[in-house]
């Protein structure tokens, strides 16, 4: 076993760990940290004195997941963006009032008969080109 120190590659660790774990609430921070110590084959309880950085880590990883499902305006509005351009309808982009305007290009997009999630995931996207 070796000396535990709270590096980058033990950041990373443990972020794969959550990725892995997702949101489920039987993961606790002890819990993440003995698998970490179990996967850097470290001495058991030798991150304990890292509590803190971990707790920060979770956060920090958690508020990341939050935003990727809440996704900014722009976000909202480049993918509106490229699926009415994908979809041939690049038409739809003039004019639009600047405020609400992801409404608005939403709404003339399902007009046009086109079918998608709230935010146009990639696939919405890939399925606009091919019609």
């Amino acid at each position: 076993f070796e000396m535990a120190t709270f590096s980058e590659s033990t950041s990373k660790m443990l972020e794969k760990l959550l990725d892995k774990a997702g949101k489920d609430p039987r993961l606790t921070p002890r819990i993440l940290r003995e698998k970490a110590e179990q996967k850097l084959s470290i001495e058991p309880g030798s991150l304990k004195k890292f509590r803190k950085e971990i707790k920060t880590l979770i956060y920090e990883w958690w508020n990341k997941q939050n935003s990727l499902k809440n996704p900014s305006e722009e976000e909202s509005f480049l993918a509106l963006t490229k699926l009415a351009k994908a979809s041939g309808n690049a038409s739809l982009l003039q004019d639009l009032p600047d405020k609400d305007k992801n409404r608005v290009l939403s709404e003339r997009l399902k007009s046009k008969g086109l079918i998608f999630a709230d935010i146009p995931t990639a696939n919405d996207i890939a399925k606009a080109k091919k019609n």
